[in-house]
């Protein structure tokens, strides 16, 4: 279990797998096209900026289990295959604010898991262009609104295993969609 921060100064790399340590501090930038940085001790805002381009390399992040805090950034790389963003439970730095709608252009997506985080508004319906959507894990955040009906159609074809939306306040407009009981609680 390494200590410290990520050194500054590195080149772009292709694939940085540094989960699971002690790491420490703010993140500037994406250090590698493929970022596995889950289960450290960063803190502060996600990097605006989309991760570095590699040859043959599709881009994922996984910054899941830190101190992230804030919004989401709204100019991702299209060609994302995963984003991770998941808060401790009960955590109280989370990541913020609304799913931007901008999410809906990274129609390489596969892997969207934002749970525990502070995350509150409407769904936009942009999201349902995320076709290739295979994990989906939105719960125990704010989330509120009626689920569109594209993203609805995309869960559909998603288990329990693979998609869970449970503790929001959405309104489903369909009976049964994996994962999916609201709270029973929630204020207008």
């Amino acid at each position: 279990r390494l200590p410290g921060v990520l050194p500054t100064g590195l080149p772009p790399l292709r694939l940085l797998d540094m989960q699971d340590n002690m790491l420490s501090g703010g993140l500037k930038h994406w250090p590698a096209t493929v970022s596995w940085l889950q289960h450290n001790r960063f803190s502060g805002s996600l990097p605006a900026d989309p991760p570095p381009k590699a040859d043959g390399m599709q881009p994922a992040i996984d910054i899941s289990y830190n101190n992230m805090s804030g919004p989401l950034p709204a100019n991702l790389d299209p060609h994302l295959t995963t984003l991770k963003v998941m808060c401790f439970p009960n955590g109280k730095t989370c990541i913020d604010g609304t799913l931007p709608s901008s999410l809906g252009k990274l129609t390489a997506l596969e892997h969207l898991e934002l749970a525990n985080n502070h995350l509150s508004g409407t769904i936009s319906p942009a999201l349902g262009a995320l076709t290739r959507l295979q994990f989906l894990f939105l719960e125990e955040n704010r989330l509120s609104g009626t689920l569109p009906a594209g993203l609805a159609l995309i869960m559909s074809r998603l288990d329990d295993s693979t998609c869970n939306i449970e503790d929001n306040c959405l309104s489903m407009g369909i009976s049964k969609l994996c994962s999916s009981q609201q709270r029973a609680s929630c204020s207008p």
